[in-house]
């Protein structure tokens, strides 16, 4: 079995310096999101053990002991790291290995199994997806497995951000004729008040020019803290343009923002 991840240290204009490490699923994902440029095949919530643990944390180990000192460890991207069965494994021995703080980068909906969120104690910061607060615009941007179903989501996620003893932020990306009007807005701030994550990181447009009187927010949980990803953060990947991505609706972006 290889070792196919990928490890890189870079600085981020959310987490500091950090050591990132991805491809763990090797590229395999609950969502295709209309703005990812991966070409996995369909979306998928099933586990497999698609890259060793051993192997993993050796070259894991290799990078961040040669980063130096870094803020966090980032695991996660491209694809859903939970969908790795070592993802456990690997995270309780990158904690007792290292005092770095970690965050892990996933979707979200395989949060919904009480297995996992147990798993994710050793992490700091959990970052997951919202692109939508109504199942249409939801299942539009996200293209979830069709198991997967909003209502389901927004239930684990509240009930993993008030047991996480971490942070839990939402990523929401505006995705123009998609999710960008005031009305979309306001439906994912209603769901991120179920929710109640520490912080709200949003990207695309900036949500002052969707909805210049902010009442886009008004419903959010008070405590949430949003924040506006950088340009950079936000800019298409080498190659992307207007209508490159497989929806013909907006530009390819990467999958996160941090």
């Amino acid at each position: 079995m290889e070792v196919n991840l990928s490890v890189t240290v870079r600085d981020s204009w959310s987490l500091g310096r950090v050591v990132a490490i991805e491809g763990l699923s090797g590229g395999r994902c609950s969502y295709h999101c209309v703005y990812c440029g991966e070409v996995e095949t369909a979306p998928t919530t099933k586990r497999r053990l698609v890259t060793p643990v051993a192997g993993a944390l050796r070259v894991a180990e290799e990078a961040v002991e040669s980063a130096g000192s870094v803020d966090h460890l980032v695991v996660g991207g491209p694809g859903d790291p939970l969908l790795w069965t070592g993802f456990h494994s690997f995270l309780r021995r990158l904690r007792f290995r290292f005092n770095s703080p970690i965050a892990v980068l996933t979707p979200g909906p395989l949060v919904s199994r009480s297995s996992i969120r147990a798993g994710l104690d050793s992490a700091e910061v959990v970052i997951v997806k919202l692109d939508g607060g109504s199942t249409g615009t939801y299942r539009a941007v996200a293209s979830p497995h069709q198991g997967v179903r909003l209502t389901r989501l927004l239930e684990s996620l509240a009930g993993f951000a008030r047991t996480f003893t971490g942070e839990l932020w939402v990523q929401t990306v505006a995705v123009p004729g998609l999710n960008d009007g005031p009305g979309d807005r306001m439906k994912i701030g209603r769901a991120l008040a179920v929710i109640a994550p520490g912080r709200l990181i949003h990207g695309g447009p900036p949500a002052t020019e969707l909805d210049a009187s902010a009442t886009a927010w008004r419903h959010l949980a008070t405590g949430i803290a949003v924040e506006e990803a950088p340009a950079a953060a936000t800019a298409p990947r080498i190659g992307g343009s207007e209508g490159d991505d497989r929806s013909g609706r907006s530009v390819i972006r990467p999958c996160w923002l941090v």
